[in-house]
């Protein structure tokens, strides 16, 4: 049996390889929306559990998986109040990570901070949304 070769990439790495490229974001959501609406991807909805800390009782960790093309995914998102605390905890708000597999035999590909990403990903809809629905150009927001 092959020993798999699961990669993790921080922000920094996915920087680097152009998670910073906002056309090319917004060129890769339309890209996934079109696979979407002809069938050819899925993504079903998020599901969600607490994490029923005492110090953060109303934090949530949300799962949200789809599959795109050769690869299928979930992004695992938790979220959390901003106030700092007396703790000195470090994290920000929002913790995001995405596990990468293939699709067709589901072997993990990496483990991909996807807090950027998602940013990226939001911004892009919204251009989307804004190019697509507008009833004239845009010219400011």
């Amino acid at each position: 049996m092959t020993p798999l070769a699961l990669r993790i990439l921080g922000r920094d790495d996915v920087l680097r390889a152009g998670g910073a490229d906002f056309p090319a974001a917004v060129a890769d959501v339309m890209e996934a929306l079109v696979e979407l609406r002809e069938g050819r991807s899925e993504m079903p909805a998020e599901t969600s559990v607490s994490l029923g800390t005492p110090l953060y009782p109303q934090a949530r960790a949300y799962a949200v998986p789809a599959r795109l093309g050769a690869f299928a995914g979930v992004k695992w998102t938790a979220h959390r109040p901003v106030e700092a605390d007396a703790s000195g905890d470090a994290l920000p708000a929002i913790v995001s990570m995405t596990l990468l597999s293939d699709s067709v035999g589901g072997a993990p590909l990496a483990v991909v901070e996807s807090a950027f990403l998602t940013a990226m990903r939001t911004a892009a809809v919204s251009a989307l949304a804004l190019r697509h629905a507008a009833p004239r150009p845009v010219r400011t927001v």
